[in-house]
């Protein structure tokens, strides 16, 4: 399935051609987002008080179900980095290079649109305090490509 036609079924409810053989109607009526949250590497690190509104936070939108997981990112110093070019695969072992802009968490959300996702992703900036964030919509293997 191309990513236009899934995108089409979960955004517009239309119905899913794959390998020219309809699929029927979407039956989704929630999407998967990816959520990414950045904070300044040189602040301080949050107050007990705020990683344990966090963790309400995280328990309440977890019982939910409008959080499919989350969690935190070790910092770079910790990591390893893969990459493939040219056909060649490598791996390197951390630490890496000091950057500006650090993932310090992510979740995936479960949300009936963008907006939803917006909200609930506003809700949670508003516990952790200052940062940047994306949202990303996921492709959800056991969407509508799975319908026969």
């Amino acid at each position: 399935m191309s990513i236009g036609a899934w995108f089409g079924c979960r955004l517009l409810e239309a119905p899913v051609v794959l390998d020219g053989v309809s699929r029927g109607a979407c039956k989704e009526k929630t999407m998967k987002f990816l959520a990414i949250f950045r904070s300044d590497p040189d602040a301080p690190p949050p107050s007990p008080e705020t990683m344990a509104k966090l963790g309400a936070f995280t328990h309440k939108m977890l019982s939910s179900g409008k959080v499919v997981l989350t969690g935190g990112i070790v910092r770079p110093s910790h990591g390893i980095k893969v990459e493939q070019e040219g056909g060649k695969f490598s791996v390197t072992d951390g630490p890496f290079a000091e950057s500006k802009e650090l993932i310090d968490g992510y979740a995936i959300l479960e949300a009936a649109d963008a907006q939803e996702a917006i909200a609930l992703t506003r809700e949670f900036m508003e516990v952790a305090g200052d940062g940047r964030g994306e949202l990303l919509p996921m492709i959800d293997p056991g969407g509508p490509a799975s319908a026969k």
